[in-house]
Order: structure tokens, then C-alpha cells, then sequence
């Protein structure tokens, strides 16, 4: 569905069935699949952590807020 609507699958699970990404992000992760930066950077050390969320907050600052694509099917978020 998301391939014919051009809305992210993850985008649709939220929308339609209030599944958060997190949420699915867990479960993939448990089964072995994907996973979250979590087991990444647990073997960091503070600093190194630190060096990180600085990293997250520089990208976020410079990310435009709204700039997504709207799709053409729901005026919506793509």
C-alpha cells in the first residue's frame, strides 16, 4: 500500500492503527532484525556519547522543519 500511496509504511501504521515507529523499531529489533542505535551506543563511552548527541542536535539544527513532501493522495506528510 505504501508503494501505490508513496507513504512511508511506518507512516501508515501510525496513522491508521496508532503504532508509533518506536514501536515497531522494538519489535524488529527483538526479532533480530534492524535495531536502534541503543546497542550501538552502549559500548561508548560518556564522552564519546556526548560527541554523539552533539552530532544528533548540530544535524537536527540545520534539518528545516516541514520541508517533507506532502503526498498527492492525502495532502498529508510523505
Amino acid at each position: 500500500a505504501s508503494d501505490v500511496t508513496g507513504i512511508p509504511f511506518v507512516e501508515l501504521l501510525e496513522a491508521l492503527w496508532g503504532i508509533a515507529p518506536s514501536r515497531l523499531a522494538d519489535e524488529l529489533a527483538r526479532l533480530g532484525l534492524g535495531g536502534s542505535a541503543d546497542a550501538h551506543l552502549a559500548g561508548l563511552s560518556e564522552a564519546e556519547r556526548a560527541e554523539v548527541r552533539d552530532f544528533v542536535d548540530f544535524l537536527v539544527a540545520r534539518h528545516p522543519r516541514g520541508a517533507r513532501t506532502l503526498s498527492p493522495l492525502t495532502n498529508g506528510p510523505r
